[in-house]
């Protein structure tokens, strides 16, 4: 039999796995689909026409019932970036792969200055 963890086990883990080291989240421009034997090196990260890398801290991130959430993050470009495929996040430290979307109703194509592309991240383990 499986140990059963509790609520407040669930949200002790992901708070202590979300607070060992910051994190970058970065967009990537070519279409993989992310598996659980991805890895950093194969993604492809947007670059240029205003585009930066963000820096999640423990403090971007509220944990609840299970599941760890960000604020809204929001790229807003100076030009045409091309297709946008998903999103990475990269342990800022380590330089590990910790979790990878691909846009399920993309790419998004950034064609004009003032395209903007918000990403909100979910990570459950309830």
């Amino acid at each position: 039999m499986a140990i059963q963890l509790t609520s407040t086990g669930i949200n002790t883990m992901l708070s202590a796995f979300l607070g060992s080291e910051d994190q970058t989240l970065k967009l990537y421009s070519n279409d993989v689909d992310p598996e659980t034997s991805t890895t950093a090196s194969q993604f492809t990260e947007v670059s240029g026409e205003g585009y930066a890398v963000k820096t999640l801290g423990s403090s971007d991130w509220s944990v609840a019932a299970g599941v760890a959430t960000t604020t809204p993050q929001t790229w807003q470009f100076t030009g045409a970036a091309g297709a946008v495929y998903g999103y990475y996040l990269v342990g800022a430290t380590s330089g590990n792969l910790l979790a990878a979307e691909k846009f399920e109703n993309g790419p998004y194509t950034v064609a004009v200055s003032g395209d903007k592309i918000t990403v909100s991240i979910t990570i459950s383990l309830a």
